[in-house]
């Protein structure tokens, strides 16, 4: 029974939800957080949730920070143990109030010592943080114990401690690291784009992420922690493609250490393991229903959520025969003992045999699975932490526990859009693709954050003014070398700019110089637009190192397909970061009208069919000089449109082939023309 709710609590509960800070990159937190905030809130109920996830610049200077793939781990445990706690403390100075704290990640327990006694919950996925305390001699974590000490002590401060599955209750009670009675189990849900349904956008990003679909395409998703086995999921895979010749491995969850890159080599795998960048929710769920089959071998879970993702998503999975792996998948699972190679092999093609020769069982089996996934849904989890919140909140009231400050709220609200900057070399009304996808991004993105840009000017002044509805800052510029302004003041501005993000639209070689000379360290992401097409030593001398030390500040680097992340030089060592987002378009510019119409008969009457079309920036990288060469033996009028530095000699060039007369450059046009 739900204990009597005071009219403080009842009126409107405020819940903040203490997330991850994003440089850890842990998905499955990032997703509980995320999730809260979308299903947790009720008005009718009285509950509005907040997102609590504050951003820190970087600690160390940039040669210090090592690894292009992660944020270091003395500046990760910098940031949780003493960043964090002092920014709470600093909310929770102010002198409003909030009435719950839920921290949706154990690990980060120590965050309640800064919060109200008596009312913070506290999602427990497992017990590995701890284990360093519990069991010395299986410690995976590298954490000082004092620190894993004052997790501890924060997590058995809670008012509540919520565990997503009743394994990991038991095992919580069995360490005696909370009172039972202080406990729950509410287990989590699946994203909504696990299913079983077609996308077709992300159906294709995945076909070009991973090539034509086999009938052995086995999927890995996780970590490459100690826990996770992969050492048995390689030896379990060669066993497998020793009878499989077409079985290929994608594993999504980062690159092998190097010890298990070695460990691929000895095995003779490297053709057949495909390890993928980093991919958005949508693609993640289209890989899945690529799959043919999905392992997780490990030989500890909290939960598993692969297992229920791969269910929902119409996908078989088989997995370490543990007590809580059971209880998630229940009977629509297969199980195999964990860390035996042999007998996942022999499990493993089974499966895949059942697929290709029985196919009513396998279309049984995957009926099973998507019925099991059903029952794990997050507005079912919403439900039951809405309860779990009441019930914190109510028993401190009752008790007289103060709320806590109401800043922090008002400071991580939902109804306080995220300021961010994008920075690209001009924007409209100057020409060019990427500023025409700058301007959509801005205009698109109005609804749920505060966008401004900052540009170069074609002028020697610098000028701040709205264009379109959306802040611009355009500096002065003293000419421009090639496509790039020369503007002195650019790094100014850069550092001058409020906002949350900053989002350089590479190339832009003035952005990335400045992002060097203004010292910036706050969080970035890279739009990766394409490679720079310069001299080779031209390019590594005066180019690459500013690039280079973007792409390693940048949490997330965006590229506009699987292919660019692939092949470009530049990403390679990068491909951890990298999020696929392909380009759209306005579809508004594209209507039919009358007036279009009446442009489009005027074309029709003045140059003769049929008609080839070029829309695009006159430069040499577009490969006009193909275009023009062709046009001598395709009987067609040549339409160019678009203007650039090639403009003269490209026109120059049609009139020596005497093509003038088929060749028309139209210059720059309008949205209706």
């Amino acid at each position: 029974m739900i204990p009597a709710v005071t009219s403080t609590a009842v009126d409107t509960l405020q819940v903040a939800i203490v997330a991850d800070l994003l440089e850890e990159r842990w998905p499955s937190m990032d997703l509980m957080a995320d999730m809260l905030m979308e299903h947790a809130a009720d008005e009718e109920a009285g509950i509005r949730p907040v997102l609590v996830r504050p951003t820190f610049a970087a600690k160390l200077p940039m040669w210090a920070r090592g690894s292009a793939h992660q944020v270091p781990t003395i500046e990760r445990i910098a940031h949780r143990f003493w960043s964090y706690p002092r920014w709470l403390a600093q909310q929770l100075g102010q002198k409003t109030s909030a009435d719950v704290f839920h921290i949706v990640d154990h690990s980060y327990a120590h965050l309640a010592d800064s919060l109200p006694a008596g009312r913070v919950v506290i999602t427990c996925h497992d017990i590995d943080a701890f284990r360093s305390l519990l069991a010395p001699d299986e410690r995976e974590s590298h954490l000082p114990r004092f620190l894993v000490q004052r997790v501890l002590d924060g997590f058995r401060s809670a008012a509540a401690v919520v565990c997503d599955s009743d394994a990991t209750r038991a095992e919580v009670i069995q360490h005696a690291l909370v009172r039972a009675e202080r406990t729950s189990v509410v287990p989590i849900g699946i994203h909504p784009t696990c299913t079983p349904t077609a996308d077709a956008v992300a159906d294709a990003i995945a076909a070009k992420l991973t090539g034509k679909a086999g009938p052995a395409d086995i999927l890995h998703v996780g970590s490459t922690i100690p826990r996770k086995q992969i050492d048995v999921l390689l030896e379990t895979f060669a066993l497998v493609a020793q009878t499989n010749p077409d079985a290929r491995l994608w594993r999504v969850g980062g690159a092998f250490t190097p010890q298990q890159a070695e460990r691929v080599r000895e095995l003779g795998l490297e053709k057949r393991i495909m390890v993928l960048p980093f991919i958005t929710r949508p693609v993640l769920a289209a890989v899945y229903r690529r799959a043919a089959l999905v392992l997780l071998p490990s030989s500890r879970e909290g939960f598993g959520l692969p297992v229920i993702e791969a269910m929902a998503c119409g996908t078989p999975i088989v997995c370490s025969d543990l007590p809580v792996l059971r209880e998630v998948g229940g009977t629509a699972a297969e199980y195999c003992p964990a860390g035996d190679p042999s007998a996942w092999a022999m499990r493993i093609n089974a499966v895949l045999a059942e697929r290709s020769e029985h196919l009513a069982s396998w279309t049984a089996r995957r009926t099973a699975g998507l019925a099991r996934a059903s029952q794990f849904t997050w507005a079912r989890c919403a439900d039951a932490m809405r309860q779990i919140y009441r019930e914190v909140a109510a028993s401190a009231n009752g008790r007289g526990v103060a709320s806590a400050p109401r800043a922090l709220m008002s400071t991580m609200s939902t109804t306080k859009p995220i300021d961010v900057l994008h920075v690209g070399k001009f924007y409209p009304p100057a020409p060019g693709g990427m500023e025409r996808m700058v301007q959509l991004l801005c205009e698109g993105e109005q609804a749920g954050t505060t966008c401004r840009v900052l540009a170069a000017n074609t002028s020697f002044s610098t000028s701040r003014a709205p264009w379109q509805g959306i802040e611009v800052t355009r500096a002065a510029s003293l000419g421009a070398i090639g496509s790039v302004g020369v503007c002195p003041s650019f790094p100014v501005e850069l550092w001058r700019a409020r906002r949350d993000v900053t989002v350089i639209h590479e190339p832009n070689p003035l952005a990335l110089v400045s992002d060097w000379v203004s010292a910036q360290s706050g969080p970035l992401v890279v739009w990766f637009h394409s490679e720079v097409i310069r001299p080779q030593w031209k390019y590594r001398l005066l180019y690459r190192p500013f690039l280079r030390r973007v792409l390693r500040r940048a949490s997330r680097i965006v590229v506009s397909s699987p292919t660019l992340a692939e092949h470009a030089e530049e990403l390679q060592d990068f491909r951890e970061k990298c999020v696929v987002i392909p380009f759209g378009i306005d579809t508004a510019r594209l209507q039919r009208t009358p007036e279009v119409d009446g442009m489009v008969n005027g074309i029709v009457s003045r140059y003769p069919g049929p008609r080839v079309l070029f829309v695009g920036r006159l430069v040499p990288y577009k490969g006009l000089d193909v275009l023009l060469g062709s046009a001598q033996r395709v009987p067609a009028t040549i339409l160019i449109a678009g203007d650039g530095p090639l403009a003269e000699p490209l026109k120059a060039r049609a009139a020596a082939a005497g093509l003038s007369s088929r060749v028309q450059f139209l210059g720059h046009l309008t949205d209706k023309e």
